[in-house]
């Protein structure tokens, strides 16, 4: 099977396209090989993420939300109690 060609253009006055050049510049193997590899690591990421996801939604979705705690009341003496174990620190 013949090869198949794909051009890449790094625009120097892009930040980030700098910063790429200046990765693929710093290889000492081949570019075309170091290429390959990250766009397979970055599909294989992105399809665990995505699996990720699904499943976190749908477990998510079987969830009950755990019912609310009622606010508590104040009480008399509440604020004396309150010092006592503060003065208890001292």
């Amino acid at each position: 099977m013949k090869p198949k060609t794909f051009t890449l253009r790094f625009h120097m006055n892009d930040p980030e396209h700098r910063r790429a050049y200046g990765y693929l510049q710093g290889l000492s193997g081949s570019k075309n090989a170091a290429i390959i590899s990250v766009l397979n690591r970055a599909a294989e990421q992105e399809d665990y993420w995505n699996t990720f996801r699904n499943v976190l939604r749908e477990e998510m979705g079987n969830v009950q939300p755990a019912p609310s705690m009622p606010e508590p009341t104040a009480t008399e003496g509440a604020d004396e109690l309150v010092m006592d174990a503060l003065e208890f620190f001292r």
